[in-house]
């Protein structure tokens, strides 16, 4: 038997559990979140919760994520609801119970 080299060492270790298991379910447990929240919160909300979140556990400053979530929630609803004409869930928020929100 030929010894085993250090590239095939380094292959055959396992994952390490932790941080890892719980990156391996947070998409889909953003996916139930996105189902069951979007119906109260409405599609943008929702959006911006979870990629502020995914981009928290991708160790982004707050500051950052907290813009860059909103921003790409907002961009993403205006692009589906208003140009592709899909239309999103629209919460508690924007269904007019709030004349300020657009």
């Amino acid at each position: 038997m030929a010894p085993q080299t250090s590239t095939e060492a380094t292959t055959l270790k396992e994952p390490s559990s932790g941080k890892s298991g719980l990156a391996m379910l947070l998409p889909p447990i953003a996916i139930v979140f996105y189902i069951f929240a979007s119906g109260y919160l409405g599609a943008m909300i929702t959006m911006a919760v979870i990629m502020f979140v995914l981009m928290i556990m991708r160790k982004t400053v707050p500051w950052v994520a907290l813009v860059a979530s909103l921003l790409v929630a907002l961009a993403i609803y205006f692009i589906f609801s208003h140009y592709l004409l899909i239309p999103l869930p629209q919460g508690v928020l924007l269904e007019g119970r709030l004349p300020w929100i657009f």
